[in-house]
């Protein structure tokens, strides 16, 4: 076997990356030194192609100009064949040195490599690849600035580089992993992270074996595997190892310091075996660096394995012991799946208490519950084709799972987009072209948005663990741990707050963000029919908001008449305990239709309901009362899921101590009969309102107060208001004023016209 390693060094241009790059060649076949090192010998043609010289390409967008970078497409996968080498250009790239007229020396493998210094000076000084085993030890650690690892397919290595600021300035710098395909690609991908991706050969990967677990931890600086380097004043400084992400978090360089940066990466199906590949890590933050290219001998293809059960004969209820590699092997027990008609293995229900958390042991008959070895029809071995939901449904359909999925989507009512009426998460859709729940990429500024299984749930990391109530919101329950979702920083009242991608939610309502907040494509009003606005709730959730539902802190209305009704009677109540001071969940409105008396950490779904807006009770907005239909508690059970039913059923108009209006059922008995001309019962229709009223004509947007429908001069330019009092779309302003205001004695004023009566500051 020949290892052959060529540094090579070239000029300082002022580009913003610094890179290190490592070429691997998967099989028995090594690149020769010729191929590895492009340097023409003394009696080479001037006009000589070099094989680093390739054609440019578009740049990554978030790397500067440097070798062609091209990031994974959501569609199609990139091509990684070479192109043929071209003839160096009169201006040098800056990422490709200019040959040296004198050969270089080739250091033998473990070879120190010489350093060469940047502008800024910043340089990569060394590496080491480490190869784990599948339970996430690292038991074969490489050697220093080391050629001679093989890389074998599915396996977790971790790149570790050695980044030294030799300057006399601080540097913060970005970290970034790329490859390519060839000794010397001629164009570079930034390695996708976390899951595969469709004909790619590498992802940043978890590395805790078959823990899936994305995180960045840090190196601490006395733990550092190098404890000088070239700068002698340099001093060591805390490092950084990244576990399924790319780019990794920035790492800050004080001036004379050096520090040790660590991408986990695992080859997948599409590495081919004879084929050679090649990484780089970018710095965003410094000047160039010249790259060094390592060639890296990969394993062989495995051998098939011949002392499985097929091949012996054993009966599967009887213990067989699977080689998986060279010294590794478990006791798996074939007698709890059970064979399907279609030759898929399903978990029989109760075998395990979830099949999903057994990774760790590798039990072989839980991951062929989902995965086809050699039968996959679908991404990342799934053993059903796309969408995902075909492979959750082998045993979330009623004969493998307590949850049955699959008839509560087939029995919900169908979803029609053309009027915004939602009654399940479209799981089932196979028009979307979904790569990964952890791509940022497929849900930023997205309006078809997809809901496909496993952008909620993460079957590799689910359990039984309960959601907990904390002042900044609920907890992710272990029914969604590992789904990413998106954080919020707010700013003022009624502003979009920063959104910040994160690979795992950390709050249920994070996940719900990801799809629902201004951080995707949602459409904002639809003039034609306020009612089917798709508006950000990040938005209207904000705890600077004057109202607001509390789902991401306790809410503003701390009077004693909300804390009685939260405490009053309702026939209708699904959750019990809650005051002033607490915080919601999504799911306390948005979940199945079927729930009953449940606990405040329930484990609520949300794939489908029996009402519009898969909300958990009836909610009755768009449609509003003929003169002759009467009021029903049904019509707005989603409000008495949490308040009393008592304001309602008093008509009186008296004041009372469960309210702040005493009008509420007045309102709801006592409306009928009073109309303007010509009005018909539609919410989003000027002037319309033929009968009582409904609570979404004072309530409109129940999430908060940021969106005022009567927002324009024209409208009555309605403003925020307290109380989540928003009025719809069919009141209209009086003397063009349409206002309600919270006096200071407990009472309420309202200017409008609705149901064909005045209210000229009228109060309760």
């Amino acid at each position: 076997m020949s290892i052959d390693i060529q540094r090579r060094a070239g000029p300082l241009f002022g580009a913003v990356l610094v890179v290190v790059g490592m070429t691997l060649a998967i099989g028995p076949v090594v690149p020769s030194a010729a191929a590895l090192d492009p340097t023409p010998s003394p009696d080479s043609s001037a006009s000589a192609p070099s094989p680093s010289l390739a054609p440019p390409a578009a740049p990554d967008p978030t790397l500067p100009a440097a070798d062609p970078v091209v990031e994974p497409s959501p569609v199609a996968s990139p091509d990684f064949t070479p192109g043929p080498a071209a003839t160096p250009a009169p201006t040098a790239d800056p990422l490709t040195p200019t040959p040296d007229p004198s050969p270089s020396p080739v250091p033998s493998p473990g070879a120190t490599l010489t350093p060469v210094a940047a502008a800024d000076g910043v340089t990569i000084e060394h590496f080491w690849i480490d190869a784990e085993n599948r339970a996430g030890d690292v038991p074969n650690p490489g050697e220093l600035d080391d050629a001679t690892l093989g890389l074998q397919r599915f396996t977790v290595y971790r790149l570790r580089f050695q980044v030294v600021n030799g300057g006399d300035s601080p540097v913060e710098v970005t970290p970034k992993l790329l490859a390519g395909e060839g000794a010397f690609p001629a164009s570079w991908m930034a390695v996708p992270e976390v899951d595969p991706v469709d004909g790619l050969p590498f992802y940043a990967a978890s590395d805790k074996g078959s823990t899936w677990d994305v995180r960045h931890s840090t190196i601490p600086a006395n733990r550092l595997r190098l404890d000088a380097a070239s700068d002698t004043s340099a001093t060591s400084t805390d490092g950084l190892a990244s576990a399924g992400e790319n780019p990794a978090p920035a790492v800050s360089l004080p001036a004379h310091s050096f520090t040790e940066i660590q991408f986990a990466v695992r080859a997948t199906i599409y590495a081919k075996y004879e084929t050679a590949y090649a990484f780089r890590l970018g710095l965003t933050g410094t000047s160039v660096l010249g790259r060094v290219d390592v060639g890296v001998e990969m394993g062989p293809e495995p051998a098939p394995l011949s002392d499985g059960p097929a091949a012996t004969g054993k009966p599967l209820e009887e213990p067989t012991a699977f080689r998986l590699d060279a010294g590794f092997a478990i006791t798996a027990t074939l007698a709890s799946a059970t064979v399907l008609p279609d030759s898929g293995f399903a978990l029989a229900a109760g075998t395990f208490a979830t099949p999903h958390a057994l990774l760790n042991t590798l039990t072989s008959d839980a991951c062929a519950a989902c995965h086809g070895t050699h039968t996959a029809q679908g991404p990342t071995l799934n053993g059903k084709a796309s969408p995902i939901a075909t492979v959750c449904f082998s045993c979330h359909n009623g004969t493998g799972a307590n949850a049955n999925v699959a008839a509560q989507l087939s029995s919900a009512t169908p979803n029609d987009p053309s009027t915004d009426s939602w009654y399940q998460h479209p799981a089932t859709a196979t028009n979307t072209n979904h790569i990964s729940d952890h791509d940022a990429q497929e849900f930023a500024g997205i309006t078809n948005r997809h809901a496909e299984c496993a952008d909620c749930h993460q079957p590799h990391l689910s359990d039984a663990t309960k959601t907990m109530v904390t002042p900044q919101g609920w907890t992710a329950s272990g029914s969604i741990a590992g789904a990413s979702g998106i954080a919020v920083a707010n700013g003022g009242a009624n502003t979009i707050p920063e959104f910040t991608w994160q690979k795992t939610s950390t709050l249920e309502y994070q996940l719900c963000f990801k799809c629902h907040s201004g951080y995707t494509g949602l459409t904002g009003w639809n003039t034609t029919s306020p009612s089917r606005s798709q508006l950000d709730k990040a938005v209207e959730l904000n705890p600077a908001n004057l109202s607001y539902h509390p789902v991401e802190a306790a809410g503003k209305n701390t009077s004693t008449q909300l804390d009685a009704s939260l405490a009053g009677p309702s026939s209708l109540r699904l959750w019990s305990g809650l005051s002033t001071g607490s915080v919601i969940r999504c799911a306390n409105c948005h979940a199945a239709s079927t729930v009953v008396a449940p606990a405040a950490d329930a484990s609520l779904d949300n794939h489908a309901s029996a009402n519009r807006g898969i909300l958990v009770r009836p909610y009755r907005d768009r449609v509003l009362r003929t003169a002759s239909q009467n009021f029903t508690v049904g019509d707005f059970g989603l409000c008495f899921a949490c308040h009393s039913t008592s304001p309602f059923l008093d008509f009186s108009g008296s004041v009372r101590p469960d309210t702040n209006f005493g009008g509420h059922g007045l309102h709801v008995v006592a409306l009928a009969g009073n109309a303007d001309t010509g009005a018909t019962n539609s919410i989003d229709r000027d002037g319309d309102g033929l009968g009582n009223a409904l609570c979404a004509e004072c309530h409109f947007n129940q999430h908060g107060s940021a969106f005022p429908a009567n927002s324009t001069a024209l409208e009555g330019a309605q403003q925020p208001a307290t109380g989540l009092v928003n009025f719809a779309p069919n009141v209209r302003p009086f003397n063009g004023t349409i206002s309600f205001v919270r006096n200071a004695n407990g009472t309420s004023t309202c200017t409008l016209r609705c149901h064909g009566k005045d209210h000229n500051g009228l109060s309760n």
